[in-house]
């Protein structure tokens, strides 16, 4: 069943403890987030999306590679 739309909620994410300097980098659109895809954007400050829109995410550091991607349809 799709997703149905719901209220615009804003989303604010944070670099893991493990490595607070830690990069993360969104999707607004369900592709990867990483750094080699052009779609996707460094997060630096809270943002809103709409009901029924596919946010994917995953933290970056140097040296180290990237942590498990997050993904969740806002409703």
């Amino acid at each position: 069943m799709p997703p149905t739309e719901g209220s615009p909620l804003t989303l604010t994410f944070t670099a893991p403890t493990s490595d607070p300097e830690a990069v993360i980098y969104c999707t607004t659109d369900g592709s990867f987030p990483g750094p080699a895809n052009a779609s996707a954007s460094v997060y630096s400050i809270p943002f809103t999306v709409a009901g029924g829109t596919v946010v994917r995410w995953a933290a970056y550091a140097a040296g180290k590679l990237g942590s498990s991607t997050g993904m969740a349809t806002i409703t």
